[in-house]
């Protein structure tokens, strides 16, 4: 099993309004200047669609064919995928960035997250490890882009404010997903474990 470097964020499907220049269609800089949706066919595209959208990344590596190729790794090992709800234990060891405490109330220095994995058998332990090590510091963990992991389970200050924080990660090196939305994880779940 290789080290975790890219992690690409997954926001929830975004629905615009009819007449909306977008309406239907993905956004087309979500994989930057690289090939057109990251290189996923249109038929890949139109599954996925209803289920999230590809946060922008701002790296190359996500850019050309690192998506398609992670997820064709997860169908061929279909068989052999569980999904788990795993209560995460944490301690947090980063105090909190000043643009947090404008936008989110305090992160708790201990406590325990529910997030739901979709993973090979194999390598759920790796897995409840790398997320409880980001949410202690991700500034420890190695990786090309941050998750923002802690940020999808913060409560934010001002509930109207439009939350577009990333719920599910695809790991690209090893071929995973983990998600805070349950609907989300449900979704992605029936489309690769049936």
């Amino acid at each position: 099993m290789k080290s975790s470097y890219l992690i690409q964020r997954l926001n929830k499907p975004v629905d615009l309004p009819e007449g909306h220049i977008l309406h239907g269609k993905d956004n087309p800089f979500n994989f930057g200047g690289g090939l057109t949706n990251g290189g996923l066919s249109k038929e890949a595209m139109d599954l996925l669609r209803p289920i999230f959208t590809f946060d922008y990344m701002g790296a190359a590596e996500f850019e050309f064919g690192a998506v398609p190729k992670a997820l064709s790794g997860i169908l061929k090992e279909a068989k052999n995928l569980v999904k788990s709800e795993i209560h995460v234990p944490y301690k947090a060891i980063r105090r909190h960035a000043p643009w947090e405490k404008r936008l989110y109330k305090p992160f708790p220095k201990k406590g325990v997250v529910i997030v739901y994995v979709l993973c090979q058998k194999d390598h759920l332990e790796y897995v409840k490890k790398l997320i409880s090590d980001i949410l202690a510091d991700e500034f420890k963990v190695s990786l090309k882009e941050p998750t923002r992991l802690r940020e999808s389970v913060m409560e934010r200050r001002d509930e109207h404010q439009f939350n577009k924080e990333a719920c599910g990660w695809l790991e690209l090196d090893n071929g995973f997903f983990f998600f805070t939305d349950k609907e989300m994880f449900e979704k992605t779940s029936a489309l690769f474990v049936g």
